[in-house]
């Protein structure tokens, strides 16, 4: 058990605690803007089969929102705010993916910076006890193996 918490101690003091709410927030609105641009599809489906007098609510609440704005509220009309839409979603899912993948870089880099200085300042003994192919292993496999593991943690939750 305290490995693990060795781990979420190195991971909570690596991270900038402002990077983890940007994440988060690009989370929350990628979230939001999958629920407008789904929401799009009923109106824009209402308004090319020509039911412009449709009693759903979805489409009523849209074309109400628009008209309040003066908006056209035509199928071309919503098919381009879905495009953009989905633009912005895609900008902001890249922005947390860079985000995400710096901070696994990130984690990989420190993580070696402070097994290379655990063996810089180890005693003689124990490097004369230990196999040089188990250090370089430890050293370079082992930290890529967990920086990508925390990597595959983010992309499961967003």
């Amino acid at each position: 058990m305290t490995g693990v918490k060795t781990i979420i101690y190195y991971i909570l003091h690596v991270f900038s605690k402002a990077r983890i709410f940007v994440l988060s927030i690009g989370l929350l609105l990628v979230g939001v803007l999958d629920l407008v641009g789904l929401s799009l599809f009923i109106p824009i489906i209402d308004l090319i089969q020509d039911k412009a007098t449709s009693h759903h609510f979805i489409t009523q609440y849209f074309i109400s929102l628009f008209g309040f704005f003066d908006v056209p509220t035509d199928a071309r009309f919503f098919l381009l705010l879905l495009c953009v839409v989905f633009l912005v979603k895609t900008t902001i899912l890249m922005w947390t993916r860079y985000i995400s993948v710096e901070m696994s870089a990130n984690l990989q880099h420190f993580f070696r910076m402070r097994l290379l200085e655990g063996y810089l300042y180890a005693s003689l003994e124990f490097m004369y006890s230990q196999k040089q192919g188990v250090l370089l292993s430890v050293l370079s496999d082992h930290t890529t193996r967990a920086a990508s593991s925390f990597f595959i943690l983010i992309q499961l939750i967003l």
